[in-house]
C-alpha cells in the first residue's frame, strides 16, 4: 500500500473510531446529563424517547376459534378458515411488540407462542413479546418482556419437537417463495406453513401412556396437541433468561429527567413502562433514542475537529 493510500484509509476510519470512543467515554455521563434536562440537546437536535409500535391482530377467527389456545380447531381445518388471520400478518409495515395476555392461565399454548413468534418475526418484523396478566377491572399487570427470537429458541430448547415440526413443515412448502429480506411469505403460504406445523404436533389418537402431561386435548375426544399451557407460574421457567422483567415506573407523556436517565440504564432495545401495581403503561423504543444520541455525538465530534 502506498503512502497516499494509507493516508486515505486513516481518513476513512478515523471518525468512526473517534465516535465509538466518545460513546464509550460518555455512556456513564449521559444519565447525569439527563438529570439536568428533560431532553438531550446535541447540535440543535433534541432527542425524545418514542413509543414502540404495537401489533394487535384479531386472534379469534370465525369458524376456527381462538388460535392461541386449545379451543382452536384441528390442523386439518386451519387452512380453510385462517386466511383472514394471515392477511393481518401480511404487509410492508414492521412492528415492535405484541402482547401475550396470559388471562386465567389457559389463554396461550406453548406451541402457538412458538409458531407465532416465528411467523410474526418473518411477516411483520416483530421485535418482542410483552407478557401480561389481568388484574382487577380492565387493568393489565406487566410480567416481563422477551424478544421474539429468544422466545422461539427458549421454547425450542425446552420442547425440541417444536423445532422438528417447524423444520418439517418448512420443507413441505413448494415453492418456498420468500417475499422480503426478513423472510416473509405470501399469506397463503404462511397459512400452509402453520397448518403443516400443527399437523406435525397433533394426533387423532390419545397420547401414549406416561406422556399425557405433554399433550392437550383440543376437544374432549381429540385431537391432541403436544403442548403445555403457558401460565404465570410457568412463564419464567419456560422462557428462562429470555424473559426480562425490568421496567421503570413512568408514563411516556410525562417522562421526567430522572425517568430518561433510568431509560438509558435499563438494558435492552425496548423498555416497559409501568404504573402503580405494575400496571402496564406501554413500551419505549430505547434503541431508537440511543441511535439518535450516537449520531449526534458523531456529528458533534466531527464538527469540532
Amino acid at each position: 500500500m502506498t503512502p497516499p493510500e494509507i493516508v486515505d484509509l486513516v481518513r476513512v476510519v478515523a471518525w468512526p473510531v473517534v465516535s465509538l470512543v466518545a460513546l464509550v467515554v460518555l455512556r456513564r455521563q449521559l444519565p447525569l446529563l439527563l438529570r439536568r434536562t428533560k431532553k438531550i440537546g446535541l447540535a440543535g437536535l433534541e432527542i425524545e424517547f418514542e413509543a414502540a409500535t404495537e401489533f394487535s391482530p384479531k386472534w379469534s377467527i370465525p369458524g376456527l376459534g381462538d388460535v392461541r389456545h386449545a379451543h382452536a380447531t384441528a390442523a386439518i381445518e386451519f387452512s380453510s378458515h385462517a386466511t383472514s388471520l394471515m392477511e393481518q400478518f401480511d404487509g410492508d409495515g414492521c412492528y415492535d411488540y405484541a402482547v401475550v395476555n396470559l388471562g386465567q392461565d389457559r389463554s396461550w399454548l406453548t406451541s402457538r407462542l412458538y409458531i407465532f413468534s416465528i411467523m410474526l418475526r418473518r411477516m411483520r418484523g416483530l421485535q418482542c413479546w410483552v407478557f401480561l396478566r389481568p388484574d382487577e377491572g380492565a387493568r393489565s399487570v406487566y410480567l416481563g418482556l422477551a424478544s421474539a427470537d429468544e422466545v422461539r429458541w427458549a421454547l425450542a430448547r425446552r420442547f425440541p419437537w417444536l423445532e422438528t415440526a417447524y423444520a418439517q413443515a418448512s420443507g413441505k412448502l413448494d415453492p418456498h417463495q420468500v417475499t422480503s429480506d426478513r423472510g416473509a411469505l405470501e399469506h397463503w403460504q404462511a397459512t400452509e406453513l402453520v397448518q403443516h406445523f400443527l399437523t406435525g404436533i397433533q394426533t387423532p389418537e390419545p397420547p401414549p401412556a406416561g406422556m399425557e402431561s405433554q399433550w392437550i386435548p383440543l376437544t374432549e375426544s381429540g385431537p391432541w396437541e403436544r403442548a403445555e399451557w403457558l401460565s404465570r407460574e410457568s412463564l419464567a421457567s419456560v422462557l428462562g433468561g429470555a424473559l426480562r422483567p425490568a421496567s421503570i415506573f413512568a408514563e411516556l407523556r410525562a417522562l421526567t429527567a430522572t425517568d430518561r436517565a433510568k431509560l438509558l440504564q435499563v438494558p435492552g432495545d425496548f423498555v416497559a413502562l409501568v404504573g402503580d401495581g405494575w400496571t402496564f403503561n406501554g413500551v419505549v423504543d430505547r434503541r431508537a433514542a440511543l441511535e439518535k444520541i450516537g449520531a449526534r455525538l458523531a456529528d458533534a465530534v466531527h464538527d469540532d475537529a
